[in-house]
């Protein structure tokens, strides 16, 4: 095994920013929903797409955060053997997550839905 390559661990400020963007997502869908179905009174395809684009999300932070736990932001040396399984399987479902959610937007564009 290779020593530590004494570099530093960016694992946290990944995990930051993946949970911070959630958070923004989060309340943007909570207002959207809330006054469709609160004010509104009524909901249409693209309220569903924003809720599944936004559990494609979720699943992307998750992944991150659960990569997070083991190894990831640490350089290749820094991680224990034993996690790199666990870790290369976060990563692959970030990876497909990732595709899947920036996709998402289009496919409801092409739905009919709106920015607005």
């Amino acid at each position: 095994m290779l020593p530590p390559a004494k570099l530093p661990n960016r694992g946290p400020a990944v995990e930051l920013v993946a949970l911070t963007t959630l958070g923004i997502a989060t309340l943007f869908v909570v207002a959207r929903l809330v006054t469709r179905l609160g004010i509104a009174k009524r909901s249409t395809w693209d309220d569903l797409m924003i809720v599944v684009g936004w559990t494609l999300a979720l699943g992307v932070t998750l992944s991150i955060t659960f990569g997070v736990a083991k190894g990831l932001g640490r350089h290749d040396v820094d991680i224990p053997p034993q996690s790199l399984d666990d870790l290369r399987k976060c990563e692959y479902t970030f990876s497909v997550l990732y595709v899947r959610t920036l996709s998402w937007f289009p496919m409801r564009r092409m739905n009919g839905g709106s920015c607005m």
